[in-house]
Formats: structure tokens, sequence, C-alpha cells
């Protein structure tokens, strides 16, 4: 592979996986490499460790904050909303925010929700022994740390799938699978997904509950403080579900074979797996 024929932002240089060769030749050849094809102004990759690491420790030079971290051209509408997302925060906003989210984590919530978990993985096995096959990434890489976050999040039932399909057609809205390639249908998607988060705010301050909504709209952190933004930590919480979605599903289909043997009706080592580690694993740590 040469230098010149690396894009990036192809999704076809991805499709069989994460592209090795051409990281390798971007490494050895060029380690901060500028790629023109991602948008109107293109963008930096760097693509060793060290670079890296140096570029995570200093927001004050590289922010997520300043343009977010999508490669589009914002106005200023959507940028406001865009950083109500935790994702594109820079500390000490940042810190404060994944500080909260954190709480959701505590052994207290994590313990309460053992029981449940177990039940929704087992649901998820069940249906897919009694039809003795599946589609791994659709029926448990992406179901079980939607169900998982939702829970955690105290979402009523029939509610869940919503939050499924919102957040597929608000990060994928450029892919037909999702958004059918409509910047609109992203932005439809995004509304919903705030106007349920404010609805689920608001009946979480009626009636407080056990579960992480309730634990960040307890903790007063610049609450509308901001003039570019009406964030609240519950409104970019409700955020999460579509992020860490995303984020989980790729490795939790990857590692499928180490994970659960080829038959799943005799498998029961998905349901033995400790709660705590499931929740890490298919939830993440906060963006």
């Amino acid at each position: 592979m040469r230098l010149a024929d690396i894009d990036l932002s192809n999704p076809d240089l991805f499709a069989d996986g994460p592209p090795h060769e051409a990281f390798k030749v971007l490494r050895r050849e060029a380690p901060l490499f500028w790629n023109g094809n991602g948008g109107s102004d293109g963008f930096w990759a760097l693509t060793r460790y060290r670079d890296i690491w140096n570029v995570s420790l200093d927001p004050k030079t590289f922010s997520n904050a300043r343009r977010g971290t999508i490669l589009r051209d914002w106005n200023e509408e959507e940028a406001a909303s865009n950083a109500t997302i935790m994702l594109n925060m820079d500390p000490p906003r940042h810190t404060k925010y994944r500080r909260l989210v954190n709480l959701g984590f505590s052994p207290k919530i994590t313990n309460r929700l053992e029981h449940h978990m177990r039940e929704i993985t087992n649901r998820i096995i069940d249906k897919i022994a009694a039809r003795g096959e599946c589609d791994f990434v659709t029926d448990v890489a992406a179901e079980l740390p939607l169900q998982v976050i939702v829970e955690m999040m105290g979402v009523p039932t029939e509610d869940r799938h919503k939050i499924f399909d919102w957040s597929n057609t608000m990060i994928g809205f450029d892919d037909p699978e999702y958004g059918n390639g409509s910047n609109e249908a992203g932005k439809v998607a995004a509304a919903q997904i705030y106007m349920y988060a404010h609805e689920l705010a608001t009946e979480h301050r009626r009636c407080p509950r056990d579960d992480m909504v309730s634990v960040l709209l307890a903790a007063e952190v610049e609450a509308r403080s901001s003039p570019r933004s009406t964030s609240t930590p519950s409104s970019s919480c409700c955020s999460w579900p579509a992020t860490r979605r995303r984020a989980t599903r790729s490795p939790a289909a990857c590692s499928r074979s180490s994970s659960i043997p080829r038959n799943v009706r005799d498998s029961c080592a998905i349901r033995r797996c400790s709660p705590r580690r499931w929740t890490r694993w298919s939830v993440g740590s906060p963006p």
C-alpha cells in the first residue's frame, strides 16, 4: 500500500476491520498525516502512540470543544447542540460531568442492577437459543449495551427501542442503513432525543429514583451557566446511549469467539459472567 492511496475518511478502508497495513505505512512514512478528503477542511491524523498520548493530555492546544469531534461544518445552532455532548467538552467542564456520571457506577447502583442485568442477558440468549441462530452484532453486541444503559438511566421498557432507533439515526445519519444519508434525519433524531431527555428529567425531578438520571439531577454542576448551551448533566447523559453503544458494539462483536462458544444452546459462559464485568464491558466508561 502506498501513502498516496490512503484516505482515512473512506469507510471502505475499514470494511474488513482495522486497516493495519495503512496505519503501518502512516507510522513509518507520515506519522503526522494530512488527510485532505475528510470534508471541506480535511484533518490531521496521528498514528504513533506517544504523539496520541501527548495530544490527549493537552486540551488547551487540542480542543474537543472548539469545533467538536465530528468532522463537519456546523452552523451556530448545531454547534450549540453539539456542545452539550460530553465528547465535545474540554476540562474542567468535561471532568466535572465525567465525575458525576461515574457516580452511576458506584457499588450501590451496580449491585442493585445485578439481578436485572442477569435477566436481560438471559432473555437475549433465550431468544437466540429459540431461533438456533443470530446476527451477533444486532442481537447481542448492540442489544446488550443498549438494554444495560437504558436500565441504568431508568428509561421505561416500552421506550427503550426509541432510544435505539434515535441514536442510530443521530450518529449514523450519513449511513443509508440508518439515516438514509440524510442530514435532516440526523437533526430530527437529535431533537427527539433531547426532547425525551427533558421529559425524562422532568419526571425524575417530580419522582426521584435510584438511577443515573436522578443522581445527575441531584448534583448542581454548571446549571445552565453557559451562554452557548442550556445543557444539564441529564440532557448530556441522554446522548450517552448513542456514543457508548457505538463504542462498545464493535469490540463486543470482535470478542464473540472468545466469549460465547458456537453452540449457544449449550453455552452458559455469558450467563456466568460477573455483572460488574458486563457493566464495564458492555457500557464502557463515560466518554
